[in-house]
């Protein structure tokens, strides 16, 4: 008994179907679409390479909370500046900047509350803001 091989759908889930080939691009456009291309620049990275530069973009901060607020939690209002640099050989810049979280009930000491993409930023990439929590004894 022979076994057809199948293809794979698309990335929508659904199969591929023939429809309407591109327009013909007059030589003004392809003129102008190989000047575009000319100018694009780019740098190939290892994914590796990229995600540790990213993870240098993490900025952990700590809060402190007392006992009361720690175990019954709610919203918090926290400021501080991140590091700001246009490329990588640019002196950073200070942006000052705030996020409301929201602290859990019963939060521990040393607990880790994330903010995704509040970081400090690098050529438009930001990274984590971490908050440490840190309760205070009474």
């Amino acid at each position: 008994m022979s076994t057809k091989p199948t293809r794979s759908p698309g990335r929508s889930g659904q199969k591929k179907t023939k429809g309407k080939p591109p327009p013909k691009l007059s030589d003004n456009d392809l003129s102008a679409l190989d000047d575009f291309c000319q100018g694009v620049e780019y740098d190939e990275i290892a994914y590796d390479s990229w995600e540790t530069c990213l993870e240098a973009l993490d900025l952990s901060i700590p809060i402190w909370l007392d006992q009361a607020a720690a175990r019954q939690g709610g919203e918090r209002l926290v400021n501080f500046s991140r590091a700001v640099r246009e490329t990588p050989k640019s002196r950073p810049a200070r942006q000052p900047a705030s996020v409301v979280i929201h602290v859990p009930p019963g939060t521990l000491d040393g607990a880790a509350i994330v903010v995704y993409g509040k970081g400090d930023i690098l050529c438009e990439q930001a990274g984590n803001l971490i908050i440490i929590v840190h309760v205070k004894n009474e």
